[in-house]
């Protein structure tokens, strides 16, 4: 018997790929200018290596924080 219940012994589940969202917004922004790239790119710095640290992410990329934390706040339609 299964030692989890819902698992089924005739079909096994499939392993699914991991979905990296990252890699699929990069290839969505293709067509944007480079600020846009490079903006997401901050993002996306932010969001992983930075551990969402602004100070950081700003440093690193040598902008003012206030120019870093200015596209996270606008709120897009």
């Amino acid at each position: 018997m299964h030692k989890k219940p819902w698992e089924n012994y005739f079909f096994p589940p499939k392993k699914q790929p991991r979905f990296n969202k990252f890699a699929f917004l990069r290839k969505l922004v293709q067509d944007l200018s480079p600020e846009a790239k490079l903006r997401l790119e901050w993002i996306i710095f932010y969001e992983t290596v930075g551990k969402k640290n602004a100070s950081k992410t700003a440093k690193y990329f040598g902008i003012s924080r206030k120019t870093f934390i200015k596209p996270l706040t606008t709120k897009h339609l």
